[in-house]
């Protein structure tokens, strides 16, 4: 077995990100403002909450080392989170390329992000959600090939999930990455539906 399988076998069937970091400790992960880590009664699990005026002033960052990286190679994204209306909200997702390139993919409520847009290696995406829990998937290759750079980038570019920031005003029950398409018939117990 080459290396590279050896480095992303331990990522199959899917990596929990929170349970990886161990989220609630602040070691690998890093908070400022008002973010905490507590239990949330609705989903029995306990949740990364941040509140705030200011989501750049209110925000969860993993890993807490900027240079670091999750090195996380799922193609799909699932994110189990919770916006607080009629407050804005936000996060941001970072993508390593093949090509060593990093390309940052911030989303937002449809009510501030009108339009897709990118500039330069940064993409804003409008996102509708409720006050209701909501699982977010994303398969992160198609994301990349079809909203950053232009023609020259390919879904083949992809390379991993780099960072992940949750801002104010979110609750996240988690993020999972993996190769594989879970639906609500087929969800793996830990993804579960709302």
């Amino acid at each position: 077995m080459s290396s590279s399988s050896n480095t992303t076998l331990w990522q199959h069937p899917y990596v929990n990100v929170f349970k990886s970091v161990r989220v609630g400790d602040w070691k690998k992960s890093s908070r400022k403002g008002d973010a905490s880590f507590v239990m949330n009664n609705s989903v029995r699990s306990f949740v990364v909450r941040v509140r705030g005026q200011v989501a750049a002033s209110n925000y969860v960052t993993i890993p807490s080392d900027r240079k670091g990286s999750l090195n996380l190679h799922g193609r799909f994204a699932y994110i189990q989170l919770r916006a607080i209306p009629p407050r804005v909200w936000a996060m941001h997702l970072e993508i390593n390329t093949t090509d060593k390139q990093v390309y940052r993919f911030s989303f937002g409520p449809s009510s501030v992000f009108k339009d897709l847009h990118t500039r330069g290696h940064s993409v804003r995406v409008p996102v509708r959600l409720s006050k209701k829990w909501t699982t977010l998937a994303l398969d992160l290759p198609a994301l990349l090939a079809q909203h950053a750079g232009g023609p020259g980038i390919k879904a083949e570019n992809f390379l991993s999930l780099k960072s992940i920031q949750i801002c104010a005003n979110l609750d996240v029950r988690n993020v999972f990455t993996s190769d594989e398409i879970y639906r609500v018939d087929n969800e793996a117990k830990p993804i579960v539906s709302f």
